[in-house]
């Protein structure tokens, strides 16, 4: 039977459409904007590793989507300063002027509701957030309440830290005010995996949010990270593609070590085009569906053959 009668039967075309999920936005966007965040806390926290990780994201995706749409928040801003833990400053070569700010939250606010939205001009766009630095519970071993740790090197700035809950209303800020197509979430550090689930994490604000993290509780050295930025960098560009490669080569994941507990979920789309992908399962599901089609038409056909008269079957 030719495939396109087959998903003509029995309204197989409302079934495949619907396996992509209900009340998702299909659509390309011209724009993507890029947030790299870390905090560090203060110069003997913010570990060499925070800034060769940033400093490559930096790289990739001012490849990928051009400087002028890469926001970096890192330490206390500036380049020409000893803020890393070994003594070193924190050059970011390919980050233009006025796109690089302190990593404390109300930065992060203004970038988020503000900035990138007036670059937008309107436009539907699409956003990476990165981070990696230090998380922890907001309340004792909480879970679902927890937070980025901003600059604050001496401990005096009540406003440096990032909650989930904070992080989710900007987004939902965002989508209010402006008009973001899809967003990608990849966080790294302790605590993760509640700013990417439950009541307040990010995955809670809209149907077009995909999110990764590297642990729910403590996070181990950048195993993560890179794999995640590996993973980009080598040409995935599925959300799930990228998760799953993520997961896959952690170090530190379920096929290394296992001291992190990595995982993805969400909104599958293209971060290049930014449309949307369908989910591995949900191939594999549609494949089903149509090998079961394609053997109840041929038991039907061969039913309708023996009801023939013989001198009648060819």
């Amino acid at each position: 039977m030719r495939l396109g009668n087959l998903l003509r039967t029995a309204g197989t075309f409302t079934l495949a459409a619907g396996l992509w999920g209900p009340g998702v936005k299909i659509a390309k966007a011209d724009l993507t904007y890029v947030v790299l965040y870390s905090g560090g806390i203060s110069q003997a926290s913010n570990y060499p590793r925070y800034y060769q990780q940033m400093n490559k994201a930096d790289q990739i995706f001012s490849t990928l989507f051009g400087a002028n749409n890469v926001y970096v928040l890192f330490a206390d801003g500036q380049t020409n300063t000893q803020n890393q833990s070994n003594n070193a400053m924190s050059p970011f070569p390919d980050v233009v002027a006025g796109n690089l700010f302190e990593a404390t939250d109300p930065y992060l606010e203004d970038v988020l509701e503000t900035d990138i939205p007036s670059a937008a001009e309107g436009q539907p766009y699409s956003l990476i957030f990165y981070s990696f630095d230090h998380g922890g519970p907001v309340t004792d071993n909480s879970t679902t309440s927890v937070e980025l740790l901003g600059w604050n090197p001496l401990n005096n700035n009540p406003n440096a830290n990032t909650t989930n809950a904070e992080l989710s209303s900007y987004v939902t800020y965002m989508d209010d005010n402006s008009h973001p197509i899809a967003e990608l979430f990849d966080f790294n550090e302790c605590y993760s995996n509640g700013m990417a689930n439950g009541p307040k994490g990010v995955l809670a604000t809209g149907s077009d949010v995909f999110a990764m993290w590297a642990a729910s509780y403590c996070s181990f050295g950048d195993g993560f990270s890179n794999a995640f930025l590996n993973a980009v960098q080598s040409g995935l560009t599925s959300t799930y593609a990228i998760g799953q490669a993520a997961v896959n080569n952690d170090p530190f994941g379920p096929n290394g070590t296992r001291q992190d507990a990595p995982g993805y979920a969400g909104y599958s789309f293209d971060i290049l085009t930014n449309e949307q992908v369908p989910e591995p399962s949900a191939i594999l599901l549609l494949a089903v569906l149509l090998l079961a089609l394609c053997g109840a038409t041929a038991t039907r056909s061969a039913a309708r053959r023996l009801r023939r008269p013989a001198n009648l079957i060819r």
